[in-house]
C-alpha cells in the first residue's frame, strides 16, 4: 500500500505543507520544488503540468513502468465532507486556498484569481468550492467544481448537495445596477462578476434556471448562452416576458463560454462585446 508519508522520504527536497507536500518533480529537470502531492491520492506539477495518481508517481520514482490506466478511479463520486457542516467546509476551504496559493493553479489558469477573496472561493480535496448566499448574506448551499484531475477520475464537473438555486456573486450590484446578465455556468458568473457586471446563474445547469427567482426584478435581463445553448436561453426569456432578451456573443475559435475569454487572456475583447449588447 502506498502512503502519503512515503513521498516525504522518496521525493527530493520534500516539504510538508499540511494538506499537501512539495518536492522536485521526477518527470522533468526540476531545480526548485514544483511538484505538489495531495492527500487525496493525486499529484500535479506546476512546472511540466504532469498530473495523475500516487501510483503513477510511485512507479516513476521507483523506476517501474508507468501504468496510464490507473489514472481513472471510477469509484469516486461526490467530494467527501468528512462529516463537517457544509458552511464550515467552505470556510476551511477558503482559508486553505488563501494560505496555500498553489492550490489555486486551476483558477489562475482560468483567469479567475482576482475572484478568490470576494467570491470566497476555496479548495477542498481536489474540488473548488463556491459558496451560495442569499441577499442578506446568509449561507444557503455550495457548489463544488472538480479540478481537472478529479473530473477525469469521476466524470463529474460540478456537484451541489441541494436543489437548484440562484447564484449571485454580488448582491449589492444586483440591486443597484439597471440590468442583469444571466449565464449558464458558475465560473461564467464569476468571470462576469470579475469584469464588473451584475450577473446571476443557476447552481445546476442550463435547464434549471427558475424564472420565478426573478419575479420581483423589474429591470432589463440579458441572457448570455454558451455556444450551443441558445435554445435554453430562448425558453427562459419566454418566461421572463418583456424583461428578457437573448444576446449572443461572438465566440472566437476555441472559446465556447464567457469564462473562456478570461482563460484565453481576452477579457478586454469580452468587455468590448458586452458593452455593445
Amino acid at each position: 500500500m502506498i502512503l502519503y508519508e512515503d513521498f516525504l522520504t522518496l521525493l527530493p527536497q520534500a516539504t510538508e505543507h499540511g494538506r499537501y507536500l512539495t518536492g522536485l518533480c521526477p518527470f522533468h529537470p526540476d531545480s526548485s520544488p514544483s511538484l505538489l502531492v495531495f492527500k487525496d491520492g493525486w499529484f500535479r506539477c506546476l512546472g511540466c503540468a504532469r498530473q495523475g495518481t500516487w501510483k503513477t508517481l510511485w512507479n516513476k520514482l521507483k523506476g517501474q513502468p508507468l501504468q496510464v490506466r490507473t489514472e481513472r478511479q471510477t469509484q469516486w463520486s461526490s467530494p467527501s465532507l468528512d462529516g463537517m457542516d457544509l458552511e464550515d467546509v467552505c470556510y476551511q476551504a477558503h482559508d486553505d486556498l488563501l494560505e496555500f496559493p498553489s492550490f489555486g493553479w486551476y483558477l489562475e489558469m482560468r483567469g479567475l484569481s482576482d475572484s478568490i477573496e470576494p467570491c470566497e472561493l476555496g479548495y477542498w480535496n481536489g474540488w473548488y468550492t463556491i459558496p451560495v448566499r442569499d441577499d442578506e448574506g446568509k449561507f444557503q448551499t455550495a457548489v463544488f467544481r472538480a479540478a481537472p484531475h478529479v473530473q477525469e477520475a469521476t466524470g463529474m464537473r460540478y456537484w451541489c448537495p441541494h436543489a437548484p438555486s440562484m447564484y449571485v456573486p454580488n448582491w449589492p450590484r444586483f440591486h443597484k445596477n439597471s440590468s442583469l446578465f444571466i449565464v449558464y455556468g458558475m465560473l461564467d458568473a464569476v468571470a462576469l462578476f470579475q469584469l464588473g457586471y451584475s450577473v446571476a446563474t443557476t447552481t445546476a445547469g442550463q435547464l434549471t434556471f427558475d424564472p420565478t427567482w426573478l419575479e420581483e426584478y423589474r429591470n432589463k435581463i440579458i441572457v448570455l448562452p454558451d455556444k450551443g445553448e441558445e435554445r435554453a436561453a430562448m425558453q427562459l426569456c419566454a418566461h421572463l416576458g418583456w424583461r428578457g432578451k437573448v444576446r449572443r456573443l461572438n465566440y472566437p475559435d476555441g472559446i465556447k463560454d464567457p469564462s473562456g475569454f478570461l482563460e484565453a487572456n481576452r477579457g478586454v475583447e469580452l468587455t468590448t462585446q458586452m458593452e455593445k449588447l
